[in-house]
């Protein structure tokens, strides 16, 4: 039997190899898997699959049939939730099934966050924040709410 290697980039999974044949993933803007191509570029399948705001699947997703649908994360089908690496998302509540394990706290949060009270441009306690992934989304979204809280 020929071992498959799965090829991922910094947006997703790019072409898998199996022996000497490479079949190629395209996705969209949000990384979500479109089509699969052979090294000869014929169509394997192509997915009209259509998502919800949160990536619930609406329509269209029985053509693809290697697992990968929205944002390209492999998809359970007897749960319905989406991998993603450390933990599982449920699309129907557009939610993560658990909390997030490295979660900054308000007192020493992460590294993107940084106080600009004193630089003029916003009021006291004020942040800027640098968001180039869902995680840190996540985090900072969490730590607002808790400042929100904390305060109130």
């Amino acid at each position: 039997m020929t071992e498959t290697k799965h090829v991922f980039g910094p947006n997703g999974h790019i072409v898998d190899i199996k022996g000497s044949t490479k079949y190629y993933y395209h996705s969209d803007h949000l990384g979500s898997l479109k089509q699969k191509t052979n090294d000869a570029g014929n169509a394997l399948w192509s997915s009209p699959a259509q998502y919800e705001p949160f990536g619930e699947l609406h329509s269209g997703g029985s053509q693809n049939e290697d697992g990968y649908f929205y944002t390209g994360k492999l998809r359970d089908n007897s749960t319905g939730l989406y991998y993603y690496g450390a933990r599982y998302y449920d699309a129907k509540v557009g939610r993560f099934t658990t909390r997030d394990a490295v979660a900054g706290k308000l007192e020493n949060p992460p590294e993107f966050v940084r106080d600009v009270s004193k630089v003029g441009k916003w009021g006291p306690g004020d942040v800027e924040i640098a968001i180039d992934s869902f995680d840190k989304f996540q985090i900072t979204m969490e730590l607002i709410r808790k400042s929100f809280e904390d305060n109130k």
